[in-house]
């Protein structure tokens, strides 16, 4: 399935790309997003990309029983990785990185994590976030 911004026409989107579902800090990285979801309302999709096969992230889903957060697959057509510079080539995965777009889908905020053992800011993304109602209210 191809993302489109039009399927979360007035919502707040946050794109998390992730190398792979199975990775031990990836798991962490989605059990905590999962957290942050119960937070916020219907209002705020959080959407994880990684390359792994739509099999493997089924499976995934199917296993932790996450709902709240939509989960792709860039492996066949790898635009995402390429649009956002974000697909290691020589690993063909994607670096973990943050792209929190507001209603309007203009971007908010951005984080490039370095090493793909490492975890995002999660605290820095919750502060964007809570600006972007802010101004919605």
């Amino acid at each position: 399935n191809m993302i489109k911004l039009s399927n979360f026409n007035h919502k707040v989107k946050v794109f998390i790309s992730i190398p792979s579902v199975d990775m031990p800090s990836c798991i962490e990285d989605i059990l905590n997003i999962a957290k942050l979801t119960e937070k916020y309302s219907e209002n705020i999709q959080f959407i994880f990309i990684s390359m792994d096969l739509p099999f493997t992230i089924k499976r995934f889903n199917k296993e932790k029983k996450i709902s709240s957060i939509l989960f792709y697959s860039d492996n066949a057509e790898k635009q995402f990785g390429a649009a956002f510079g974000i697909l290691v080539k020589k690993l063909g995965l994607l670096s973990k990185a943050i792209f929190l777009l507001g209603r309007d889908n203009k971007l908010n905020y951005v984080e490039y994590v370095r090493e793909l053992t490492d975890s995002p800011h999660i605290n820095r993304l919750e502060k964007a976030i809570d600006a972007i109602i802010e101004q919605d209210i």
